[in-house]
C-alpha cells in the first residue's frame, strides 16, 4: 500500500489555547467544552506548570475530511 491509498480521515493534533486565568487552566470541564468545540476532546497535557505557562495544550481528534 502507497501513502496516497491510506484514507485519512481523522487526525489527532494538539491545539494550545491562550488568554485562559489561571482557575480557567486548571478546570478541567473548560478544557473538555474547549476541546469539543474544536473537534474531539482526548487529553489535557498537565506536564506544564499553569502558574507559569500562560496557556493549556489540549489534544484534539479533527475530522480532516472535511
Amino acid at each position: 500500500m502507497i501513502p496516497s491509498e491510506v484514507p485519512l480521515f481523522f487526525s489527532p493534533i494538539w491545539v494550545r489555547v491562550y488568554d485562559l486565568s489561571v482557575v480557567g487552566r486548571l478546570n478541567m470541564e473548560n478544557a473538555i467544552n474547549i476541546g469539543n468545540s474544536i473537534g474531539v476532546f482526548v487529553e489535557v497535557d498537565n506536564t506544564v506548570n499553569p502558574s507559569i505557562n500562560k496557556s493549556m495544550r489540549i489534544k484534539v481528534v479533527i475530522d480532516v475530511h472535511k
